[in-house]
């Protein structure tokens, strides 16, 4: 079984996407990858790439089971949900969090909008830099180069309009 295999997933720029399992060599990719995010209760790993996917790979086979489109630059940061099996976000330069149910033909099922109306589709006014989840998955919070740190309803995609002071530093890196 695959949760019985001892795993190490790294991410980096160097376009080496390193997922060691049993001793096998880490493959050499086309694109770099920023973020790496395992699901706990399935065989995948969601990698956000350089360009504009996000690609799943099934870790008992190593081959990509889905390639997830919606981005219009680079993906930075990937997360599972913590309450659906079938459900990933991912976070972009373009400033977009999408919601994806892997389970659908057209795996975009949300674009979160930081002013909560329909026809806009960014997270925020600059690039999206972390992606974290609460401990229950009830939220998601999200940090941008647009210095503002968002909190997201997992179960409708509206921003909670909690307010965050204006982050000092230049770029936030992580969230937790």
């Amino acid at each position: 079984q695959w949760y019985q295999r001892r795993v190490t997933i790294t991410a980096g720029v160097d376009t080496v996407n390193d997922v060691a399992m049993s001793g096998k060599r880490p493959r050499k990719s086309a694109s770099s990858a920023s973020s790496a995010s395992s699901s706990l209760t399935t065989s995948l790993i969601a990698v956000a790439l350089s360009t504009n996917v996000v690609k799943l790979c099934d870790m008992n086979t190593g081959a990509a089971s889905h390639i997830l489109r919606g981005h219009e630059g680079p993906v930075t940061a990937v997360t599972w949900s913590k309450r659906n099996a079938h459900a990933l976000f991912s976070a972009g330069r373009d400033g977009k969090i999408i919601a994806y149910d892997i389970r659908r033909s057209t795996p975009a099922i949300h674009f979160f909008d930081h002013a909560n109306r329909a026809r806009h589709e960014k997270a925020h006014t600059g690039m999206v830099t972390s992606l974290n989840q609460s401990e229950c998955g009830l939220y998601l919070v999200s940090s941008g180069t647009d210095r503002q740190i968002r909190l997201w309803d997992t179960n409708t995609g509206l921003n909670t309009m909690t307010n965050f002071a204006p982050i000092q530093a230049e770029e936030i890196h992580h969230v937790t």
